[in-house]
């Protein structure tokens, strides 16, 4: 038989030795150097907590310092508001100086005085001026002072210009003088004037212009005569209807807020400008403080971190030396530090924390959103209430019109769709009633309520040239307003009254609302009436027809005007009656207008039974001398 070769055989394994594992040694080989071996845990976890940290502080901070700019904006404006008012104040204060307590004689006597011709012209009496003078050239449209205090421009000259009678002006001047109005003129240094009465108000803008449109005082050299006009600020207030008012604009050198004020009793408007940089600067201030602070807890925090991270990798780190060791072929090694179950308890409880925490934070976002918006809510409805306000009328009626009036006022939300108003005309001896009640109640319906008490206001200003007021033309140019800017969503109703001193007649357009209750005095003999006659709801259709209606007002006689609220305001549906009404306004009519006004309003919470009332109540009493 042919010999077979045999192969060699291995060599032995000595005694106690293990063949070395080849495959892990060359995966051991493959994977030194990697990013992932060389990138260790306690980098991972110190670079997590400190992006955490930095996220947490920047929403943290940012919130907060969300809610300090919204908190110094609403005080900016505060503050500008209640400067440009105590401004106004104080320049009444000191033009209030020239006239004595008893308004009947003055403190100083005028430089020059004028008598307004039937013509329109300016006849001097005495004074430096020319013999006569068109309204032109004191920059006046009509031969009238449309306030009580008026600053004129005349030959380089400033005026101080009040309006009085041919009695006051024959006083001053020692003797008899022709019938007809008069103006008196005391001549003054405006810039001085205004200078000594608004302190200097730092990096704002400051300037003020008389309702003529004259500048009269600036504080910034770049705003002269010609280019005023040009400023955002006013041309906002030649559109806007309100005494005050602000707004956000881009100025030349960037985000500016702007705040305009009509100084009461006088011709003139200041205007305030003020950089929103300068304005928020310490919001800004505070952001960079709190970027510095947020960055050294981050450091503070790495350093301070590096110790509780150690005892906490240790296990970690024993479990990597082992697993070496074992791919070095020891299978003998124990971990000196026992703590992966530790570890894998710690890491389930965090889970479960993680979960917890993330819950609670969705939570509580979820009430820090809600109580946000409800904040917004709140602070806008204290707004559009606190404009409300300042279209109601609260102001009693001058003694030489011949009447009284009173009012109640009771919305039945923050806002409310009822409105009064009324005015007394000087020259013409006329004064003039309205109320209104808008489709439903909130902040819808107080848009609208603006709109009316805005319309009624330019009407009133407009009455002035037409010597008497237009109620149809007002009515109609209501119904087209709330027809474009409702589309038939929103209607309202409207009654007006108007008396003319002297005369025992009043004139009433209704349009849709209750029946004004003529009340009679007591001593009379009669009951009260109300005025009944066809009416057209407002905003319904564009072929709406006022119509006015004449009625015997004599004296010691009254009006009672009011919303529908007053007799279906009843939470239960409950009516209240007419004939419940006439009785408590008869009842009440003995003494002054106010006097009813209060025990109808008194008798109706009584009927209310302490339940609050659905529908806004408004209440408008008039009353003529007896």
């Amino acid at each position: 038989m042919a010999n077979k070769t045999k192969k060699p055989a291995a060599a032995p394994v000595p005694k106690g030795k293990k063949r070395p594992p080849k495959l892990l040694k060359e995966k051991k080989q493959k994977d030194k150097g990697s990013w992932r071996q060389r990138f260790s845990i306690t980098t991972l976890l110190l670079s997590s907590v400190m992006i955490c940290i930095l996220i947490a502080g920047i929403v943290a901070g940012g919130y907060a310092l969300n809610i300090v700019y919204r908190n110094k904006l609403t005080d900016t404006w505060a503050i500008l508001f209640l400067e440009l008012e105590s401004y106004g104040n104080r320049l009444v204060q000191k033009f209030e100086q020239f006239q004595d307590e008893d308004s009947r004689s003055f403190t100083e006597q005028p430089d020059v005085i004028l008598k307004v011709l039937r013509g329109g012209e300016f006849q001097r009496v005495r004074g430096d001026f020319p013999e006569k003078t068109p309204p032109g050239a004191l920059h006046l449209r009509t031969p009238k002072l449309d306030s009580k205090w008026t600053v004129l421009q005349f030959a380089g000259k400033h005026y101080l210009a009040f309006s009085t009678s041919s009695n006051s002006a024959s006083r001053l001047l020692g003797r008899k003088v022709s019938p007809g109005p008069y103006f008196l003129l005391w001549n003054l240094d405006i810039q001085k004037w205004l200078a000594d009465s608004f302190k200097e108000p730092g990096s704002n803008v400051l300037y003020v212009v008389s309702k003529q449109g004259r500048l009269l005082h600036t504080n910034d050299k770049s705003i002269t005569q010609t280019n005023y006009v040009q400023k955002p600020l006013v041309q906002k207030f030649v559109a806007a209807p309100l005494r005050q008012g602000q707004m956000e604009f881009e100025s030349e050198t960037g985000p500016a807020y702007g705040f305009f004020y009509e100084v009461p009793s006088t011709n003139l408007i200041m205007f305030v400008e003020t950089l929103r940089g300068v304005a928020l600067a310490p919001v800004w201030d505070l952001a960079t403080h709190f970027t510095i602070v947020l960055f050294f807890i981050l450091s503070v925090a790495g350093v301070l971190l590096q110790f509780p991270l150690a005892s906490l990798i240790a296990p970690i780190k024993e479990l990597v030396r082992l697993a070496a060791e074992i791919g070095d072929g020891n299978f003998e090694v124990r971990p000196k530090i026992s703590g992966f179950g530790e570890l894998r308890m710690l890491s389930g409880s965090f889970v479960d924390m993680a979960k917890n925490l993330t819950s609670r934070d969705e939570r509580i976002n979820m009430l820090l959103v809600e109580q946000q918006e409800k904040f917004r809510l709140s602070n806008e409805l204290s707004i559009a209430q606190s404009i409300q306000d300042n279209f109601l009328f609260k102001a009693p009626l001058p003694e030489e019109s011949g009447l009284e009036v009173a009012a109640q006022y009771t919305p039945a939300a923050e806002v409310a769709g009822d409105w009064y108003g009324y005015f007394h005309n000087e020259a013409t001896g006329e004064t003039v009633f309205a109320i209104a009640d808008v489709s439903g109640h909130g902040a819808g319906s107080a848009m609208f309520t603006a709109i009316i008490a805005a319309t009624f206001e330019e009407t009133r200003a407009r009455s002035v040239a037409l010597d008497t007021f237009p109620m149809e033309d007002f009515a109609r140019r209501l119904n087209r307003l709330i027809m474009k800017l409702g589309h038939g969503s929103h209607h309202a109703t409207m009654l007006m009254a108007k008396y003319k001193r002297g005369e025992d007649k009043v004139e009433f357009l209704n349009a849709g609302h209750p029946f004004p209750l003529i009340v009679p005095p007591k001593s009379a003999g009669v009951n009260p009436e109300p005025v009944l006659m066809r009416s057209d709801l407002l905003g319904m259709s564009l072929d709406f027809l006022p119509v006015v209606k004449e009625v015997d007002f004599p004296p010691g006689y009254a009006i009672l005007m009011f919303t529908d609220g007053l007799i279906e305001g009843a939470p239960d549906h409950r009516l209240y009656r007419d004939k419940r009404l006439a009785k408590i306004a008869f009842n009440g009519s003995d003494k002054s207008v106010k006097h009813m006004i209060d025990c109808v309003y008194a008798d109706w919470q009584d009927y209310l039974r302490g339940e609050q009332a659905t529908d806004d109540v408004c209440l408008l009493g008039i009353r003529s001398a007896a």
